[in-house]
């Protein structure tokens, strides 16, 4: 692969690739369950083969949801301590 990359071509099919699939970090609980979907999706398509050509997108899609749920934990987790916090100074 060329070490370079033509970003003049590369932003238009991103874009369109974006568009298309919605695929990018998730924004909101609807972006959640659709990319949960296209996670389903793929894992159904896919061979169980490490060289299937989904096991890529696989990969991103499941990065894109861990993060999300990540976040999720972490609010949960500043929530609870905030609540904890208020409670002990009454």
């Amino acid at each position: 692969m060329n070490a370079q990359i033509p970003i003049q071509r590369l932003l238009p099919a991103w874009e369109t690739f974006r568009k298309l699939t919605d695929i990018a970090p998730i924004r909101d609980e609807a972006h959640y369950q659709r990319m949960a979907a296209v996670l389903e999706a793929l894992l159904d398509e896919a061979t169980g083969n490490e060289e299937d050509s989904a096991m890529g997108l696989i990969d991103i899609v499941g990065d894109l949801i861990e993060d999300k749920d990540k976040d999720r934990l972490i609010d949960r987790f500043w929530f609870n301590t905030s609540k904890l916090i208020h409670k002990s100074n009454k």
